[in-house]
């Protein structure tokens, strides 16, 4: 993508990612994503007003 550091925020940069990014390898990102998003459905089941619809 071109000029892609222009959408990050001011305190980011690309060169920053990519050292995030080789700290842990890609199964291990995918683990810590799956666990972030399970958490983040957990809350949202929690918060939810109304019941899940069948």
């Amino acid at each position: 993508m071109e000029k892609a550091e222009q959408y990050l925020k001011p305190d980011r940069s690309l060169a920053k990612l990519d050292q995030v990014a080789q700290k842990m390898s890609d199964t291990e990102w995918a683990r810590k994503m799956a666990g972030a998003k399970a958490r983040l459905l957990q809350r949202v089941k929690i918060e939810s007003p109304r019941p899940p619809r069948s």
